[in-house]
């Protein structure tokens, strides 16, 4: 039996709200048509640290990346478990960390196997038809346009690139990789407004949406911002959006360097506030994003209140 982390419920009520958090005015009020707090046989089985959820509009199905687990979970739109396919490994169809998915116009899904640095694509029945080893960078989430995959290297907490040794003040936002594996193009900016390289790396956090009019969208997942591209790369767009909240953004609070040479070791901490994690062209062509406030400060104060009170960690 699986330890119980209590964090399907999140993921799936996610699912259901998602697409009211980023366009519905603050006091709107969404309803939760369903939700689950377990699946699988012997109604033993939860979610440890979900990070991806994407839809098969073709065949009604809800896919989520259940990357504590390394495997996908499969529903149907009533929330009804399907399956699983996936397991800790790095054969094929095996994860390690997987931390994104997408599904592709003929219904194969795509995944990012994270910690094993490679891209894997299924059937729609989870039977393993390719792998991608992902040789220059390491992907996140992704989106497959026109033969192409569109990758981030950051989303969510799966960590994040950090050239410290980048004389220039761009960051590569996303980039572009063939069906070898290969970088083929990427988009970059030329002025991010940050040029200290570990809180660029933060603030470039971003997730993707690709709109019905064949555009990027961009949202930062810790600034209240999102960025609009062609596929070229060329930006078109940027904007900021109305939040019932006033998002922190990254900051540099302490830096501290030990050692020399190849051994030198660089410590620092930012306070962050993570705002968009996900993000969704909905049927009707608009654009959901899914915004929330969390603040790593309240994270780490919650921590260590959960440790010293008594009879809690069990």
């Amino acid at each position: 039996m699986r330890k119980k982390y209590g964090n399907l419920r999140f993921a799936l009520i996610m699912f259901l709200l998602f697409g009211l958090v980023g366009s519905a005015p603050a006091d709107d009020k969404s309803e939760t048509i369903w939700s689950v707090n377990y699946f699988g046989e012997g109604e033993s089985d939860y979610f440890h640290r979900p990070s991806d959820i994407e839809i098969d509009q073709k065949r009604s199905l809800v896919y989520i990346v259940d990357s504590g687990n390394h495997r996908i979970v499969v529903f149907d739109l009533g929330g009804n478990f399907v399956r699983t396919f996936g397991q800790k490994g790095q054969g094929p169809g095996e994860f390690n960390n997987p931390t994104g998915l997408c599904v592709d116009e003929n219904s194969r899904i795509v995944v990012a196997d994270y910690q094993n640095n490679r891209i894997q694509i299924f059937s729609p029945e989870g039977e393993i038809l390719q792998n991608i080893n992902t040789k220059e960078v390491r992907v996140a989430d992704l989106l497959v346009i026109d033969g192409l995959f569109y990758t981030v290297a950051s989303f969510g907490s799966s960590g994040f690139n950090i050239n410290m040794g980048l004389e220039t003040e761009t960051q590569p936002l996303v980039m572009v990789l063939n069906d070898a594996g290969d970088v083929v193009s990427e988009i970059t900016i030329s002025d991010f407004p940050e040029t200290q390289p570990f809180v660029r790396a933060l603030k470039n956090r971003v997730c993707l949406s690709f709109s019905p009019d064949r555009k990027l969208f961009l949202p930062f997942g810790n600034m209240n911002l999102i960025m609009v591209f062609n596929l070229k790369g060329d930006r078109l767009a940027r904007f900021e959006r109305e939040l019932p909240f006033k998002p922190i953004t990254p900051s540099l609070k302490s830096q501290k360097t030990s050692g020399d040479g190849e051994r030198s070791v660089v410590q620092m901490i930012a306070t962050i506030d993570m705002v968009s994690k996900a993000s969704h062209f909905g049927p009707d062509g608009k654009l959901y994003i899914l915004s929330y406030t969390e603040s790593l400060d309240e994270q780490m104060k919650e921590t260590k209140d959960m440790r010293a009170a008594p009879n809690l960690a069990q």
